[in-house]
């Protein structure tokens, strides 16, 4: 990860600011339920991030997270004219649209999905594809510190964008600060992801296809249908490809994944299948099923 880059902002209440940040990454931490490991602190601190090497299936969320966590740590140590710094990481979307008589994908559409977190609130924020073509970023729901591609407002492009994307922020007093969000992939996923999945007596059973190219397969919790990757509450399953060679069926009990929903608020959520590429470190290419499951959490 390439360190961040920011102009120097005024100076502030420490107790105000920085705990401000603080409690926003606890809430963010909860939001994505993943088991946080150690950050790794020293002189220079955002320098670290580049050492951290994942060993679970679940490498993005947990990367993303110890962003969080190393933005929490300078928010509450450093002095009190910390420069408005940004950080972020992402993946590319693949929609397959139409197919050949083989099966296989003959045209698809890709849309890069970048989270951006800041140390202070965001006040704007836009992305720049390694083309030079701008796109347009959100706020997430209710949290002025995060900011995601706002993928209804983005043109999708017919071959996989790869390379550095710049994201642009700034402030509420105007100061700027970038951070380049790498995504390097050119390996498309040849075949549609094809599936089902269903909730019945409390047990989960989803079958899906083998798509051509996909390292990784995962059934996600979401809160609403349209929700991307980063904003589903709960990862319910993972699995590599080479752990699925003899079915493509799944069954998982209220054993299972118990303790991965029991910090939901009561409500509706969708169960999902996706498949991705991953690298040893992020997902590179993600695609979903079009059929979900009802989910009530009580």
């Amino acid at each position: 990860m390439v360190a961040f880059t920011a102009q120097k902002n005024k100076k502030k209440s420490l107790s105000t600011k920085k705990l401000s940040f603080f409690l926003h990454s606890i809430i963010f931490l909860r939001i994505f339920a993943v088991k946080l490991h150690k950050v790794v602190r020293n002189h220079e601190y955002f320098e670290t991030i580049k050492q951290l090497k994942m060993k679970t299936i679940l490498n993005l969320k947990q990367y993303v997270v110890l962003l969080i966590a190393a933005f929490a740590m300078t928010s509450c140590l450093d002095s009190e004219d910390d420069p408005f710094t940004i950080g972020g990481t992402g993946y590319i979307q693949q929609v397959v649209i139409t197919e050949g008589e083989d099966g296989k994908a003959t045209s698809s559409e890709f849309t890069p999905v970048i989270l951006v977190m800041g140390n202070e609130v965001i006040n704007s924020c836009s992305g720049t594809f390694p083309s030079g073509n701008k796109f347009t970023m959100t706020q997430t729901t209710g949290n002025p510190y995060y900011w995601i591609t706002n993928t209804s407002l983005v043109m999708p492009s017919s071959t996989i964008p790869s390379g550095t994307f710049t994201i642009s922020a700034s402030n509420q007093e105007g100061e700027g600060a970038t951070f380049p969000v790498s995504i390097n992939n050119t390996t498309e996923m040849k075949t549609r992801l094809v599936g089902n999945i269903q909730l019945e007596s409390n047990t989960i059973k989803a079958e899906f296809n083998k798509v051509e190219n996909a390292t990784n397969y995962w059934i996600i919790l979401k809160q609403k249908k349209s929700d991307s990757y980063f904003e589903s509450v709960a990862i319910i399953a993972s699995y590599s490809e080479s752990q699925l060679a003899t079915t493509r069926a799944v069954t998982i009990d209220e054993n299972t994944y118990a303790s991965k929903v029991s910090n939901l608020t009561a409500g509706t959520y969708y169960l999902t299948i996706a498949a991705t590429i991953n690298s040893s470190s992020q997902i590179l290419l993600y695609q979903e099923s079009d059929k979900t499951a009802v989910f009530e959490k009580k």
